[in-house]
């Protein structure tokens, strides 16, 4: 998600928080907020917007009542038809939870020798000696403005790993498909314990700001979440159940500036096998 994106998408979900503390707001916010109001119990006592940039503690607006209870409300909203990325995590994320064998994105990238060319081309449109990376950071953002073409050949000599890590990761993670299962209450913010619970309201705004504006709610729990498989396709890692259906997608990325820029990560989207209501 483009800095400018996070931005708009931001002033939205604070504007959803203070509709819930009753200030007034656009028709296309007052929406989200009274279709919100239908889900949850009214007796709450503030709605606040909380970020969603906390992995452990999800949503992003936390609605509090007097008995200490929190609804924790993921929002996700599109100006198209897209349903927003459920979560953004490290790219040592399968390194950490499934298994210490699985390489990171950042150093699969390096043994293939893809960040030596960047360096390599970065250093000859500057004519300097690039020491580290936050220095190769810098440079790509001044170049982003003066020469975009540059931005362009950085992201072409990255997106051959992207495609090869994401086939590496899956044949690696169909090695450990129990672990793969612990993982995916995580992704969807259904209860560790009790898998017919869902711990986040998961709110879908599609074609924002139109006439044909949408509000879905996303129930996680009725759905056949057992992985079977993990497959590739492109940059996209599929964890797929019994039906073939995805059920969550991983997507081989890098935030902040370009692809081979700033941050190695993983997009993390959910896939079409869960059931609207």
């Amino acid at each position: 998600m483009g800095q400018y994106q996070r931005d708009w998408v931001e002033t939205a979900e604070q504007a959803v928080a203070h509709g819930l503390n009753n200030q007034p707001q656009s028709a296309h916010i007052d929406r989200v907020v009274k279709a919100i109001q239908v889900q949850i119990p009214q007796n709450y006592t503030q709605a606040q917007w909380v970020g969603g940039s906390d992995y452990g503690n999800p949503g992003d607006v936390h609605v509090y009542y007097p008995n200490s209870d929190v609804v924790k409300i993921e929002l996700k909203f599109s100006h198209g038809q897209g349903q927003g990325t459920a979560k953004n995590v490290s790219d040592r994320f399968f390194t950490k939870n499934i298994d210490p064998t699985v390489q990171g994105y950042k150093l699969f990238d390096q043994s293939l020798g893809l960040k030596a060319q960047r360096w390599q081309l970065v250093e000859q449109v500057s004519g300097t000696t690039i020491k580290n990376h936050s220095h190769y950071a810098r440079l790509l953002r001044h170049y982003r403005l003066s020469q975009p073409t540059l931005l362009e050949h950085i992201a072409n000599i990255t997106e051959p790993g992207q495609t090869q890590y994401a086939q590496y990761a899956a044949a690696q993670l169909n090695q450990h498909l129990v672990k793969v299962n612990e993982i995916i209450p995580q992704l969807l913010n259904t209860n560790l314990v009790d898998q017919t619970r869902q711990d986040v309201l998961y709110c879908v705004i599609k074609q924002f700001e139109t006439d044909q504006q949408t509000v879905d709610f996303y129930d996680f729990t009725d759905m056949d979440k057992n992985i079977v498989k993990v497959s590739a396709t492109g940059k996209t890692i599929r964890f797929q159940n019994q039906s073939g259906k995805d059920v969550v997608r991983f997507s081989v990325t890098w935030k902040n500036i370009c692809q081979g820029g700033s941050t190695p990560c993983f997009n993390v989207f959910v896939g079409n096998a869960f059931k609207g209501k």
